[in-house]
């Protein structure tokens, strides 16, 4: 594995994927990984699947991926990794990410009746400003992904922003 490592050297150490809950810092996550696929099995929901080899040196590792469903933190992933590349910490509660409102596509800020991302979320993480426009709480939001499964816009005009 110390040879995987030294090739992670020019990789951002920022992910561009929305890592499943409890995944450790970015270059850790890629030289720990074992590729092996449990956590994509593991998840009831559908949320996790695994980056090709066009995604470059992630190749094998898995990122959540929204479609029809959004994270119920279930942390059934984290039971089946056995490489310690999803942790849970026991005093920490696991954010995948942050959600954010691209206002130019959101129907409630373009002037339509909508709010169905702020009944969607579970945390309370969306407050309407104005009794009109959807907010996100950064603080609150765990990057689940319910708001943006729940947006009529399509493509949606809300997207998860990665922790890391």
């Amino acid at each position: 594995m110390l040879g995987y490592i030294g090739k992670t050297a020019g990789i951002n150490k920022k992910s561009k994927f929305l890592r499943p809950p409890g995944a450790i810092d970015e270059l850790e996550f890629i030289s720990t990984c074992l590729r092996c696929g449990k956590c994509q099995v593991s998840c009831q929901k559908g949320c996790i699947e695994i980056l090709d080899q066009e995604k470059g040196i992630g190749l094998g590792t898995p990122y959540i991926q929204y479609k029809n469903q959004s994270c119920d933190f279930c942390l059934e992933c984290i039971k089946v990794c056995r490489s310690g590349a999803l942790l849970h910490p026991e005093d920490t509660e696991l954010v995948i990410g942050n959600a954010h409102i691209h206002q130019y596509k959101c129907l409630a800020w373009q002037g339509a009746i909508c709010n169905n991302c702020v009944h969607s979320c579970k945390n309370k993480a969306i407050k309407l400003k104005d009794n009109r426009y959807p907010d996100i709480i950064e603080e609150l939001c765990r990057g689940c992904g319910a708001c943006m499964i729940q947006c009529f816009q399509q493509p949606t005009a809300i997207f998860i922003q990665p922790k890391n």
